[in-house]
C-alpha cells in the first residue's frame, strides 16, 4: 500500500518534562538528553491553553538508548536510558496512547521487532498515515506497521512469543500465512526441513574528530542511502569517539549525519576548552559486503557537501558510490592527505587538552598529517565558527574538484595558512611547526614546477625577510615568473632543472601581513604553462611588551610582570637570575618568591635598586626588548621630636625639655612617607602634616609617640 502525507509542521513550545523541571527541545532538530534514574518522562507542546502529549511518534531502541522520532521532524534520544530504567530507581517515559488513554515505556518492556539495522521497534502510536510517511525505504519498519489497520495506529509489542501466536487461525499453522496480531511484525516460520540463509550484517565503524572527543559526549550518527532520507541505521558515539552500527544486507552509498546535545562533546585544539559541537558534521562512503570505515569531521564535511549530501535533509544531488569516492579522493589531495575516511588520526592535543603525546610532527606519519590538518582548520574556527570554515571551504570556487583531484583556491590556502598560525594561542611551541606543515601539505602541486620551503619553515619575520631566496625546481628549457601577494609579478632566475629569486623590500611590501602566498608559472619550451602555488605567513612586526612593575615597594621577593602578544615567550632576566614564561592572555610574570630561575641565583638587592630586562620572542621568531628599573625599600627610618621652644636651662646641650608652648616638631620623616602621633599612650594615633604638632592641654609633664610608613 502506498501512502501520501503532508509534511507536518514542526511544533512549537515542545519541551520534556522530567517530572521536576522542564528542558527545552528544538522542534523539527535533533535534541539528545542523558537518561537519569528516578526520572519520569513526558515530551509535551502547548495547545490551546494545555500542555499535551505529542503524538504522531515512532518509538526504537538503539543499544541502552531509547529514540523518539515525531512526524514533525523532532527526534529525541534519551541516551543510556535502559540502564537507567533498570536501575534501583528506575525511569520511565509517558506517551500518548490508543482511545486516549497514556502509555509507559520502562525497562520490562523494551521488546518489539528487530528492524535489522541494530535497531528495535519498542513502539508507535499516531495518525496511520503519518506514521508510514516517516519510513519511507525503510521496509522493516513500514512493514511492521502497514499491517496495522485503522486512522488511528498504534503498535503495541507483545511480550512473548506465546502471546504472538495467540488468536492464529489453525489454517496459519497449516502453512498459510497471517499477520501477527498486534502489529508485531515478527516472522515465525515452521520447519519444514528447508533451510534460511544467514542474514547479511554489513557494519559502518568510524571515529568522529571535531577535536579529540571527550567522554561525556553526547553525540550520535544517523545513516542515509544517498537520498539523504532513507536511513539504514542510527547510534551513539563512544566515549573515546568511535561508532559501529549493524546496516544488515545495504550496500551502496551511505551518508553519516553527526547531530549533538547540549553538553561539551570535544576538546578544541585552539583554545584547549571543552566545546559543544554546533556545526553539522558529515561523511560519505560506500557500503560493501563487510565493514566501511568512516571518519567524521570538518574535512569529509567539505567532501559530503560536494557530493552532494544536506545535513538538513534530502541530498540536493542523490550521492552516488562514484560522487562519494570522487569527493572524497579530491579533498584528500587538496589537502595533502592519502585517505580522507579510512586513514586514523592523530590529534595534537588529547581529549584532557593537553599535548598529545602520540603527536609527533618530526615524524609525520599520514595520520599525524591528518591531525595537523584538523588542527590548522581548528585554528581557522577559532576566526569564526566551525561551521563557518565548513561554509568557506564548500563555497563556489574555495575547492575545485575535477574527478579524483581538488585544489584549493588562493583565498583558501590563505584561511588554512591563518588557522594554522592561530593555534600559537594555546599551542605556541608547535605553532611553526604547524604553519610549516600546512604549507607543505597544501601545496598545489605541477609535474613541470614546484617551490621549495621558503624562509624558515614558510614563515618571514623580520630578521629573515631581507636574506630570504625562494627557490624550486621546473623543467629543462622552461623559464620561471612568481607571482608574489596577488599582483606583483618578478622574473626568477633559471639554471638548468632548477631556478631561485632573492627577495627584495619592494616584494616584502608587496606581501600582507599574515597569511598570503607565492604562485610560480612555468612557460615550457612549447609555449605551454604550469602553475604551482605555495601558502606561506608574513610575520615581519616586532611583537609588544611592557614590564609594569611598581617602581618603588618594600617586598623583598616582588612578583615582575607585564604584557606582551598573546603565547609568545619571555625572557626575564633579574639580579643574576634568568626566568622564562608565557605571556597567557596576553599577561606574564614571575613570582620570584617561587619561580625557578632556569639559569643564575636571584640576588637581589632588599634595599636599593634593581634592574629588570625582559626579552619576549613571538611564534614567529620576532622579538622585542623592555628594561625597567625598581627599588625595593624595607627599611624606615626612626622620627625624632623636639620641642619648638626650649628654655634651655638643663644641663643636656643647652636643652631641659621645658618649653611655655606646647608645639612639637617632628623630624626624620621620609619624602611622601605618613606619620601620626598620640600623647600619654593613648589608644589612638592623630595623623600628622608638615613636619609638626600641637600638644595641646594642661601644663604638666607629657609623655609623646610618633610613627611614621614610608612608601
Amino acid at each position: 500500500m502506498t501512502t501520501s502525507q503532508k509534511p507536518v509542521k514542526a511544533t512549537d513550545n515542545l519541551v520534556l518534562n522530567n517530572g521536576t523541571t522542564t528542558v527545552p527541545l528544538k522542534a523539527g532538530q535533533a535534541n539528545v538528553i542523558k537518561a537519569k534514574a528516578g526520572e519520569h518522562y513526558r515530551i509535551t507542546s502547548r495547545k490551546e491553553g494545555k500542555d499535551q502529549l505529542l503524538d504522531n511518534v515512532i518509538v526504537k531502541r538503539v543499544g541502552d538508548d531509547l529514540q523518539l522520532q515525531y512526524a514533525d521532524g523532532t527526534q529525541l534520544i534519551l541516551s543510556n536510558y535502559y540502564n537507567e530504567a533498570n536501575a534501583d530507581e528506575a525511569c520511565d517515559l509517558t506517551l500518548p496512547g490508543k482511545d486516549g488513554k497514556d502509555y509507559k515505556v520502562n525497562g520490562q518492556n523494551s521488546s518489539g521487532t528487530d528492524l535489522g539495522d541494530g535497531t528495535t521497534l519498542v513502539y508507535a502510536h499516531g495518525d496511520h498515515d503519518a506514521l508510514l510517511s516517516m519510513a519511507p525505504g525503510d521496509n522493516a519498519l513500514h512493514n511492521s506497521l502497514a499491517g496495522i489497520s485503522g486512522t488511528e495506529l498504534s503498535y503495541i509489542p507483545s511480550t512473548s512469543m506465546m502471546d504472538r501466536l495467540a488468536g492464529i487461525n489453525p489454517w496459519w499453522i497449516a502453512g498459510g500465512v497471517a499477520a501477527v496480531g498486534g502489529g508485531v511484525g515478527a516472522a515465525i516460520a515452521m520447519d519444514d526441513g528447508s533451510s534460511t540463509p544467514a542474514a547479511q550484517n554489513n557494519i559502518v565503524a568510524g571515529s568522529v574528530v571535531a577535536g579529540p572527543v571527550r567522554p561525556e559526549n553526547d553525540l550520535y550518527v544517523d545513516l542515509y542511502q544517498g537520498n539523504g532520507t532513507t536511513k539504514i541505521g542510527t547510534g551513539k558515539i563512544s566515549d573515546n569517539g568511535t561508532f559501529s552500527i549493524n546496516v544488515g544486507s545495504y550496500t551502496g552509498a551511505v551518508i553519516a549525519k553527526l547531530h549533538s546535545g547540549p553538553d561539551a562533546d570535544y576538546m578544541d585544539e585552539t583554545t584547549g576548552k571543552a566545546t559543544n559541537l554546533t556545526a553539522n558534521l558529515m561523511a560519505v562512503g560506500v557500503a560493501n559486503t563487510g565493514t566501511l570505515t568512516m571518519n567524521i569531521n570538518v574535512l569529509t564535511t567539505v567532501a559530503a557537501t560536494k557530493a552532494g549530501a544536506d545535513h538538513a535533509g534530502a541530498s540536493t544531488t542523490v550521492v552516488t558510490t562514484t560522487a562519494a569516492t570522487q569527493c572524497n579522493a579530491a579533498v584528500a589531495s587538496a589537502f595533502g592527505l592519502t585517505d580522507l575516511i579510512g586513514s586514523d588520526i592523530v590529534t595534537t592535543i588529547d581529549a584532557s587538552g593537553n599535548a598529545n603525546a602520540n603527536y609527533d610532527p618530526t615524524v609525520l606519519s599520514a595520520a599525524e598529517k591528518y591531525g595537523a590538518a584538523l588542527a590548522a582548520l581548528s585554528g581557522l574556527d577559532s576566526l569564526g565558527s566551525q561551521q563557518d570554515t565548513i561554509d568557506a571551504l564548500t563555497a563556489p570556487h574555495a575547492l575545485v574538484i575535477k574527478g579524483s583531484t581538488g585544489r584549493l583556491s588562493s583565498s583558501a590556502l590563505t584561511d588554512v595558512i591563518e588557522g594554522a598560525q592561530a593555534v600559537a594561542i594555546s599551542q605556541p611551541s608547535s605553532a611553526a611547526t604547524l604553519v610549516k606543515i600546512i604549507s607543505n601539505s597544501n601545496q598545489q602541486l605541477s609535474n613541470f614546477v614546484s617551490i621549495d620551503d621558503i624562509a624558515s619553515g614558510n614563515v618571514l619575520n623580520v630578521s629573515n625577510q631581507a636574506s630570504t631566496t625562494i627557490t624550486g625546481t621546473t623543467v629543462s628549457g622552461a623559464t620561471v615568473s612568481l607571482n608574489i601577494g596577488g599582483d606583483h609579478i618578478v622574473t626568477a632566475i633559471v639554471s638548468g632543472t632548477t631556478w631561485s629569486y632573492s627577495l627584495t623590500p619592494d616584494d616584502i611590501s608587496a606581501m600582507a601581513q599574515g597569511g598570503d602566498i607565492v604562485t610560480a608559472t612555468a612557460t615550457l619550451s612549447g609555449g605551454a604553462t604550469a602553475v604551482t602555488t605555495r601558502s606561506l605567513y608574513v610575520d615581519t612586526i616586532a611583537p609588544n611588551v611592557t614590564v609594569t612593575q611598581t617602581a618603588l615597594g618594600n617586598n623583598p621577593t616582588p612578583v615582575i610582570s607585564g604584557t606582551a602578544d598573546a603565547g609568545a615567550t619571555v625572557s626575564v632576566v633579574i639580579a643574576g637570575a634568568t626566568y622564562s614564561s608565557v605571556a597567557t592572555g596576553g599577561v606574564w610574570s614571575i613570582d620570584t618568591a617561587t619561580a625557578k630561575p632556569v639559569n643564575g641565583t636571584l640576588d637581589l638587592n632588599a634595599n636599593g635598586s634593581n634592574s629588570v630586562s625582559v626579552t619576549t620572542t613571538d611564534w614567529a621568531g620576532n622579538t622585542s626588548k623592555a628594561t625597567e628599573t625598581f627599588v625595593i625599600d624595607t627599611q624606615v627610618m626612626t622620627p625624632s621630636l623636639s620641642l619648638d621652644v626650649d628654655s634651655g636651662n638643663g644641663s643636656d646641650n643647652g636643652s631641659d625639655k621645658l618649653s611655655n608652648t606646647s608645639l612639637i616638631n617632628v623630624s626624620g620623616l621620609e619624602s611622601g612617607a605618613t606619620w601620626q602621633y598620640r600623647a600619654e599612650g593613648g589608644s589612638s594615633w592623630s595623623d600628622g602634616s608638615g613636619n609638626s604638632f600641637n600638644l595641646g592641654g594642661e601644663d604638666g609633664a607629657k609623655t609623646v609617640e610618633v610613627r611614621q610608613t614610608d612608601v
